[in-house]
């Protein structure tokens, strides 16, 4: 189930758009994080541009963290090879606005900037031009993201989450709705080992 995610990530070709879902706070950080650290590494090692959005309240501070820090071991630049979205709540509904217009969705960063001017979302009108996306969850946004994203707006979808979490998400991978599983630390471990 690892090796799903990291294939999909080694197709794609330099520049295409990656969007990273932070879909936890503290309370799980220790599973999810060394995940969103890993996948930012593989991302920016393959020169692709990252999009990053959480629908958890708490999350901002671990989302700013990741990026900041893998980022600039690349020389990065925000808002030219990756941006922070930030927090909205809706859940469901904030997806199907993503799926219809970004910019509806999201009229600023996490910063404040006008996301309409930022080169890292040229070519990016909505979901439907998304190459990837990954879902890194303590909670049931993975559901979410397939009911009302991967199956309304046709996206490819992976997906990480808690060792908990992780048997739950099997019949995703078994129906191809998801087409990658990080689950727990082990997930996190082996995604580690497979980009060194």
């Amino acid at each position: 189930p690892v090796r799903g995610v990291y294939k999909k990530i080694e197709s794609l070709p330099k520049g295409s758009h990656v969007m990273i879902a932070f879909d936890y706070d503290p309370s799980s950080k220790e599973e999810l994080q060394p995940m969103a650290i890993a996948l930012l590494h593989h991302c920016f090692m393959r020169d692709l541009k990252v999009i990053a959005m959480t629908h958890y309240t708490g999350a901002s501070g671990l989302v700013v963290q990741a990026l900041n820090t893998v980022a600039s071991q690349y020389q990065k630049k925000y808002g030219e090879d990756y941006v922070f979205l930030g927090y909205k709540p809706g859940g469901a509904s904030l997806i199907i606005n993503m799926g219809e217009n970004l910019y509806s969705a999201f009229p600023k960063d996490f910063y404040g900037n006008d996301t309409t001017t930022l080169p890292v979302l040229q070519g990016v009108d909505s979901l439907r031009e998304i190459d990837y996306l990954v879902d890194l969850a303590a909670g049931t946004t993975i559901e979410t993201w397939i009911v009302y994203g991967k199956e309304k707006y046709k996206f490819e979808l992976g997906a990480g989450c808690t060792a908990v979490m992780g048997p739950d998400m099997y019949p995703f991978l078994q129906s191809k709705q998801l087409d990658g599983l990080l689950g727990g630390l082990k997930g996190a471990a082996e995604y580690e080992s497979l980009i060194n």
